[in-house]
């Protein structure tokens, strides 16, 4: 009897165990549901974001543009456009790259460029930002003309617009400045900037925090100034790609001073003679006729002045109904299309042109859409190149 009891009793325990085991394991699988679900969801939401924004900002940047080229702006209606514009861009263009620097597929390429030009691009850029401020903004610099490094031209001005861009931001009165030099190494070569100003310095107690994601320099940050917090972040780990440093000097109410290193696997002096103005590439020519798809009248508008205005044959289209029933031009060399659009999506459409379309013809997806695995996707298609909205 005592038997057939501690059978029973350990049965029972037996039983008990795997039922738990099987409630861990359906609690396990059902978290790892959970997280490829919120990290579909983080990635579709970042897509979709940058799709609705960048499609208007396509129309705001490109008139305000063309009207800036015109003989009689109305110069603050047109700055005003087009600093907002761009400054929404530049906020998305943050997100974006936190995503990408979270998820590890963030990169530095490593092409030759020419230094000089790069940081006066910069402080070009940043000077309207500075004299609307009534505040001056200085460079110094100890390395000549015509010396070129190793590395990623794009994230360095990355970088220095996010230093320069916030120390003109929180400096009312006096000076930002950018102090670079140039140390050759054994292996490499050590790229050291300081942007230095006059602002309104940082609290001992933020100073530690500063580069956490989402951490505004200052209290103030989030009633005065448009930000997304993650600015600094985004320059830190830029910098930590570098295999460079970062460190910061500020006190309250006695400006601030950023001071960073990176390095760069090379550098050299070379002179490249300058190209004349007809020797500089044609992309369209005018004997080339050029279609242009899209189901955005503005777009479509705009496409058609600027074609106008270079001399280049085209024809736009509203609807994809009206790209398959057109009769084929004989000089068609290139088509613009949006990806996405009603009654036919380009999945259908791409094919069907591809297919009715001499061989001649190039494809170019006109598209918001940034991810790089969406970017992939659509070359897989077939196209042969992608125009990315807004494009300049």
């Amino acid at each position: 009897m005592d038997f057939l009891l501690i059978t029973i009793v350990l049965i029972y325990f037996i039983f008990t165990d795997i039922s738990k085991s099987n409630q861990y394991r359906l609690a396990i699988e059902k978290a790892k549901e959970d997280a490829d679900y919120n990290s579909l969801a983080k990635q579709r939401f970042l897509s979709n974001m940058s799709h609705e924004i960048r499609t208007p900002l396509q129309s705001i940047i490109g008139y305000s543009e063309i009207i800036k080229n015109n003989h009689n702006p109305q110069s603050a209606a047109v700055n005003a456009i087009y600093q907002s514009s761009s400054h929404l861009l530049y906020l998305i263009n943050e997100i974006l790259d936190y995503s990408r620097i979270a998820s590890g597929k963030f990169n530095l390429k490593s092409e030759e460029f020419e230094l000089k030009p790069v940081i006066d691009e910069v402080l070009l850029i940043m000077q309207p930002l500075a004299q609307e401020k009534s505040i001056q903004l200085l460079a110094q610099t100890n390395f000549e003309d015509n010396l070129w490094l190793k590395g990623d031209a794009f994230k360095l001005k990355q970088i220095l617009y996010n230093l320069l861009g916030n120390a003109i931001k929180f400096t009312n009165e006096g000076f930002v400045k950018l102090h670079a030099s140039l140390k050759p190494t054994a292996n490499t070569t050590l790229l050291s900037i300081n942007i230095e100003d006059t602002g309104i310095g940082i609290s001992a107690d933020r100073l530690n925090t500063i580069f956490d994601e989402f951490v505004h320099r200052n209290s103030i940050d989030d009633n005065n100034f448009n930000s997304s917090g993650l600015g600094l972040s985004i320059v830190k780990q830029l910098v930590e790609l570098h295999n460079g440093q970062i460190d910061i000097e500020s006190s309250p109410n006695n400006g601030s001073i950023f001071k960073l290193a990176l390095n760069y696997s090379s550098y050299k002096i070379k002179i490249v003679p300058l190209l004349k103005t007809e020797d500089s590439p044609v992309y369209l020519s005018k004997n080339k006729t050029v279609w242009v798809i899209d189901d955005d009248h503005l777009i479509l508008d705009l496409c058609d002045m600027i074609l106008t205005q270079h001399q280049i044959p085209h024809k736009i289209f509203n609807k994809p109904k009206e790209v398959i029933e057109c009769s084929i031009d004989e000089n068609l060399h290139y088509i613009f299309m949006d990806i996405r659009m009603p009654e036919i999506d380009d999945l259908t459409l791409f094919p069907i042109l591809k297919k009715r379309l001499p061989s001649v013809v190039k494809f170019y997806a006109i598209t918001a859409q940034v991810l790089q695995t969406e970017q992939k996707e659509i070359l897989k298609i077939g196209f042969d190149g992608i125009i990315t909205k807004p494009s300049r």
